[in-house]
């Protein structure tokens, strides 16, 4: 078996288009219209195998709503485990 090494994180700059190339993009703004554009998926959406598969779990820790299943991190977490 043969491993491979991971990518450096960080800029390298081997020549003068990648020298540009970073200076252009430490000059852009961040992008503030990206976290505007972010929205709460519908309601029956919000961890929907949780919801559908597990009623008695969710019951037992109080999470009856939209809005809490949305809300609760430990949810979250139990979403990715189903």
């Amino acid at each position: 078996m043969t491993y491979k090494l991971l990518p450096k994180s960080g800029i390298q700059i081997h020549d003068d288009f990648s020298f540009q190339l970073e200076t252009i993009s430490r000059e852009l703004p961040p992008q503030e219209f990206l976290k505007e554009a972010i929205f709460a998926a519908e309601s029956h959406h919000q961890k929907y195998y949780l919801q559908r598969n597990h009623i008695r779990l969710c019951e037992s820790l109080n999470l009856r709503s939209a809005e809490q299943f949305a809300d609760s991190h430990l949810a979250c977490k139990l979403n990715g485990y189903v």
